[in-house]
């Protein structure tokens, strides 16, 4: 099984699109990723699970924990929570 996605670590694209999710049905999230993987090669497309997915899918990951609540920040920040984040490579 392939598991590194190296772009993660590269210079954000000059054409890309970034998408979050919020789990609705858990009862389908094995079927979604499952047809998702498919898309994501690592390099043009990369995705990112947030704690709901992991949980609902009985795996844990070292040092994956709830979005932060950043309304009690010093400095006001927008937050966008999200359990599934998919980056993708604008090709023209």
């Amino acid at each position: 099984m392939h598991t590194g996605q190296p772009a993660i670590f590269l210079d954000i694209p000059a054409r890309s699109r970034y998408l979050t999710f919020v789990i609705k049905d858990a009862d389908e999230l094995k079927n979604v990723l499952i047809s998702l993987s498919h898309m994501v090669d690592g390099k043009n497309v990369v995705m990112g699970i947030g704690i709901k997915v992991a949980t609902t899918m009985h795996k844990e990951v070292p040092g994956l924990h709830l979005f932060p609540d950043l309304n009690k920040a010093a400095v006001p920040m927008s937050a966008t929570p999200g359990d599934l984040w998919f980056g993708c490579v604008v090709i023209i």
